[in-house]
Parts: structure tokens; C-alpha cells; sequence
């Protein structure tokens, strides 16, 4: 049985409604608040909220931990990449 009509939409069909809070992604940059609401809460735009998530993710979240063999490695291979002409690293 088809539940949308054509020309109609799927998000108020049933299948769409019961998957609705475990397989959809919402955008965590994203504020779907209405135009009044978003004034209200200060009209941070997704560019400004963007920038604040990246900069608290360099500042809080620690990286994975390596071996000091592997990181010499890496190092190796970046000293080396970057006298053929590659890019500077950005520390």
C-alpha cells in the first residue's frame, strides 16, 4: 500500500514518523529555530557556530595516542615530503 500520493510528501507517513528520532542526522552546526526565535537566542549563523565547535574540539579533545617510533616515522616522512616541495605543516 502506498501512503504518499504524488505531489505529497514522506514526512508525515507513518514509516517516516517511526524512524524519525533514530535514522535521521540532524546537523549539529544547524539551528532550526523560526527567524524570531534564532533573533532571540542572539543570531549566531552556522559560520560563527561552526567556528566555535572546531575551535573547543582543537582546545578539549586529545588526540590518539602514538608511539614515539611511529611518531618519528611520521615525522620523518613530513620532513621529507615537504623538502620535495611540499606544503609547510601548520603547527
Amino acid at each position: 500500500m502506498i501512503e504518499t500520493a504524488p505531489g505529497g510528501h514522506f514526512f508525515a507517513a507513518q514509516k517516516t514518523m517511526s524512524r524519525y528520532q533514530t535514522e535521521f542526522y540532524q546537523p549539529f552546526a544547524a539551528d532550526w529555530s523560526n527567524f524570531d526565535a534564532w533573533i532571540e537566542k542572539g543570531s549566531v549563523d552556522a559560520t560563527t557556530r561552526a567556528t566555535a565547535i572546531w575551535q573547543r574540539i582543537l582546545h578539549e579533545e586529545k588526540g590518539p595516542e602514538i608511539d614515539d617510533a611511529r611518531k618519528g616515522a611520521l615525522d620523518d616522512y613530513i620532513r621529507k615530503a615537504t623538502a620535495a616541495d611540499g606544503a609547510e605543516p601548520v603547527s
